[in-house]
């Protein structure tokens, strides 16, 4: 799990810059929505890295 995690934080940390901007500029800092939207983008995402290394690991 440890290169899904170093594969998934560089893509989660430029996203994240890229949403905070956004939602920043869109003026939905504070919504909730927005922050719901992201956290579940981020755990899509680190389910889908598990699930390709699952796949990936030699059994």
């Amino acid at each position: 799990m440890a290169i899904g995690a170093v594969a998934l934080s560089v893509p989660t940390a430029l996203f994240g810059s890229v949403f905070v901007t956004a939602a920043n500029n869109l003026g939905i800092w504070h919504s909730i929505a927005a922050y719901s939207l992201l956290g579940l983008l981020l755990l899509v995402g680190y389910v889908l890295v598990c699930a390709i290394e699952l796949a990936l690991r030699p059994i």
